[in-house]
């Protein structure tokens, strides 16, 4: 395997210089078919203030307490919410900077890095994602849009083996309604499972299920079977645009709430190995909350803004799948030229030609730190470089060039004025001996 010093071995990683090219080509992907579709790349901080994470802000992201976030707190200071979860640092930067009375919907994109907490590991995780989101828009095409988006991106990369899994959360009066249809129809002694899971209702219909798994008399009911009515329209509505689209999915009541996605519509783009690639939904709740009432009345009525959806891509997913396929082996490209020089003169004036060879837009590497010719000639042999520009004291004097061949180990001396146009004709004759 490629990474296996970083990526496939360790949950906190580095990313080495070998493997930038597969990481470059995965992100460069992701942000052409996110632009293609209308979204603007913003950076966001990589930590938010800690007040704003109230109470309600947390129960709508599905944490249980405040300690479930990376807070950096330096004495009796406020603190400040390393890697925040979900959508929340799109959300607030669209909001704070007013950036739908430029364009509405707000369609926006960042790509960051996030850090979880792996129970089961015992360790921290690091991630790397492009989250991206729709802001000011309710329309269940909007939620359509974001999954043909993501689809369309894993096909460029070669992505086709997977599956989109779909179900509704409902909004907060769906849950409220499942709850009590649920104490009514359950034994007394499992209302302690409603109650815990008030907020997230597959897991409660998942722990319910467990304990009435013997009780034949016992028909647990469904949240996406109770869905008012405005949310079950809105989510028909969404599988219709997917019919349309020609995009197969899944329905799966299942699909569960995680952090950041827990309202209306959540859905994820699954690989053939069971790895989750994508994942995306609904946050009109979570916009709610970075919406600000004025203290004071006005004449204008003040319009609140509505609907919001978007995905977190998860990179470093999508780098190990592809590292794993034989076609993505492919080592980077072998330099055209090497650039050797000798002596402090001959140093100086291999820089130059360095320099002007860089220029042209030709790959060119060296080895000048290595003080004798011999060295620096027998990496360019080891690397496979055809040809080897050669610079001395006698060189820099006269102004000319040595090019010696790797393969007959001929050598040819030019005029400075002559090396460029010189190496074209060698790279050339290169090229057509390859072809033959």
């Amino acid at each position: 395997m490629i990474y296996q010093n970083t990526l496939d071995t360790a949950p906190v990683y580095d990313i080495l210089p070998h493997d930038h090219p597969l990481w470059d080509r995965v992100i460069e992907t992701t942000e052409e078919y996110l632009t293609q579709f209308e979204h603007q790349k913003v950076t966001v901080p990589f930590g938010e203030k800690e007040a704003l994470f109230t109470k309600r802000l947390l129960q709508k992201l599905n944490l249980e307490r405040k300690s479930d976030l990376y807070i950096v707190r330096r004495s009796h200071k406020q603190g400040l919410v390393v890697s925040p979860p979900g959508p929340i640092g799109l959300l607030r930067l669209c909001m704070e900077n007013d950036l739908l009375q430029e364009r509405n919907p707000a369609k926006l994109y960042t790509y960051t890095s996030t850090l979880t907490y792996d129970e089961e590991l015992g360790d921290y995780e690091q991630h790397h994602v492009m989250k991206s989101e729709t802001i000011g828009d309710t329309s269940p095409v909007r939620d359509a849009e974001q999954i043909m988006v993501a689809k369309k991106m894993l096909a460029e990369l070669g992505i086709t083996n997977t599956t989109v899994r779909i179900n509704s959360l409902g909004s907060e009066k769906c849950k409220e309604r499942y709850y009590e249809k649920l104490l009514r129809e359950i034994p007394e002694e499992l209302h302690d499972i409603c109650e815990r899971y008030r907020n997230d209702p597959v897991k409660m219909f998942m722990c319910l299920q467990e304990g009435v798994s013997q009780r034949e008399d016992i028909n647990l009911p469904q949240l996406i079977d109770n869905l008012t009515e405005s949310c079950y329209e809105h989510f028909k509505q969404v599988l219709e645009f997917l019919d349309t689209l020609e995009i197969p999915y899944q329905l799966d009541p299942h699909l569960e709430s995680k952090t950041g996605f827990a309202y209306k519509t959540v859905f994820e783009i699954v690989a053939d190995d069971g790895s989750v690639l994508v994942r995306g939904g609904r946050h009109d709740d979570l916009l709610t909350e970075f919406q600000t009432v004025p203290e004071e009345e006005t004449e204008e009525e003040v319009v609140p803004v509505e609907g919001a959806v978007g995905m977190e891509i998860k990179i470093d997913r999508l780098v190990r799948l592809l590292a794993a396929r034989e076609d993505f082996r492919k080592p980077g490209r072998t330099p055209d030229i090497f650039v050797a020089g000798v002596g402090q003169e001959g140093q100086k004036y291999a820089l130059t030609l360095l320099a002007q060879v860089r220029d042209e837009g030709l790959a060119v590497t060296e080895q000048l730190g290595k003080k004798r010719l011999k060295e620096q000639l027998a990496f360019a042999r080891e690397e496979g470089i055809e040809l080897m520009v050669i610079a001395g004291r006698k060189e820099a004097l006269d102004g000319s060039v040595i090019i010696r061949h790797r393969s007959n180990e001929n050598q040819e001396t030019v005029d400075a004025e002559r090396f460029i146009p010189f190496l074209y004709q060698k790279l050339r004759e290169q090229n057509l001996e390859e072809e033959e």
